[in-house]
């Protein structure tokens, strides 16, 4: 398969293919703006490569008339791999074209050991190449700070992980383009890729689960700061060092928001509280279902979690305006009873006119936003263009 380049003619005609499909040349020049001719001739080279098929002839109706020939996106034309490296388990699915999961892997991750861990994602990939072919390009998702130029990563506190060259060593084992981003912005590509919408939508994403971050798009481009690094909000400190709620984060620092709402923060205040159940390990899920339950002692903590993660959203509001505001991560499994006072807190918070048209919900893509961003990343890294992300994304190399 030929290169693609965001934003080459070749990339445009393609990218309009591969979302409308099957489509003919001449609703491709509306929808390109070019020139009969140039579709004529992309086109062409696109069938030559193998990247596109014709799958018909579109009916002329009643006016008759010569029928138009329609094209779509071959889906075995390239295969890609996307990659999420959780701090508990790693995910490794391989897709076609359009990145549909045509098989998958999962193993516990090796924290603290980065080249072992590295070595077993390569060995997953190869895995899965033997059945399906060999990928084009990988997405990886790591919870970490993610360097926007080379991909290192410079930190992952819940992974043991410092000054890691996590895009360049896979794509070394792997022998394919790869791109690098933290899971937190590669879960909001993904939601934004899902919907599909104008490219001057805004979206602010908050991620709560065993860590906590946020990602912004806007305007058709994800928020990346100078490093690529935006978006810890996770780590920033919530408390003074010494409030009494104030405990050690992963990150090395006191009284980081992660430390106050994420999952091994859960568990910490409803031990504190009294809750448990004789013969259960207490763990976040747990106490959501107490809550559910009606159990008063959890519904108060998931009460207070929720209206302190309503602030963050309201800060988050404050900052983008966005259209839309999405919780993901496992605590947004817990569904009302988070959403709820999470609304609330962002009504109550956030100005009126930032509130006005906005929409706060749950992520659409749920437990799958991480490896679903992931092979998004895949796919752009080909120069597949994403609807409504407008940034150009650096692989290693």
């Amino acid at each position: 398969m030929t290169d693609l380049i965001q934003g080459s003619t070749m990339a445009r005609v393609f990218g309009e293919i591969w979302h409308h499909g099957p489509v003919s040349r001449s609703e491709l020049v509306t929808l390109t703006g070019l020139t009969k001719s140039t579709v004529f001739d992309v086109t062409e080279d696109l069938q030559r490569e193998g990247m596109v098929m014709e799958t018909g002839l579109r009916s002329s109706g009643s006016q008759g008339g010569r029928r138009a020939t329609l094209l779509q996106a071959d889906p075995d034309a390239v295969r890609v791999a996307g990659v999420h490296l959780g701090g508990t388990n790693t995910s490794v699915a391989i897709t076609d074209t359009f990145g549909h999961v045509l098989d998958s892997r999962t193993r516990p991750t090796v924290r603290r050991r980065p080249d072992e861990s590295l070595n077993r994602v390569a060995e997953m990939i190869a895995e899965l190449s033997a059945d399906h072919g060999q990928p084009s390009a990988v997405g990886v998702a790591v919870p970490g700070l993610i360097d926007r130029d080379t991909g290192m990563c410079l930190a992952a506190p819940n992974l043991g992980w410092r000054d890691v060259p996590v895009a360049e060593r896979i794509e070394s084992l792997v022998g394919a383009r790869t791109i690098a981003l933290n899971t937190v912005q590669a879960m909001a590509v993904a939601e934004m890729a899902q919907l599909r919408l104008d490219e001057r939508m805004t979206l602010a994403m908050l991620y709560v689960g065993t860590g906590v971050g946020s990602a912004i798009i806007t305007d058709g481009n994800l928020l990346r700061g100078a490093r690529g690094l935006a978006g810890e909000l996770g780590h920033l400190q919530v408390r003074d060092p010494d409030h009494e709620e104030a405990v050690l984060c992963s990150c090395g620092r006191m009284g980081c928001l992660e430390s106050l709402v994420g999952a091994a923060a859960i568990v910490r205040r409803a031990t504190r509280r009294g809750i448990a159940v004789q013969g259960r390990r207490l763990t976040p899920e747990l106490v959501g279902e107490l809550a559910a339950g009606g159990d008063a002692l959890a519904r108060g903590l998931i009460n207070d979690i929720a209206t302190e993660m309503g602030e963050a959203a309201a800060s988050l509001v404050q900052m983008s305006n966005p259209d839309a505001f999405v919780l993901a991560g496992s605590v947004a499994s817990m569904g009302d009873l988070v959403m709820d006072p999470l609304r609330e807190t962002v009504g109550r918070r956030a100005q009126p006119e930032l509130r006005d048209g906005l929409e706060v919900r749950r992520s659409l893509l749920d437990n799958q936003g991480k490896l679903r961003g992931a092979i998004t990343l895949a796919l752009q890294a080909l120069g597949v263009p994403i609807r409504g992300l407008a940034s150009v994304f650096h692989a290693a190399g």
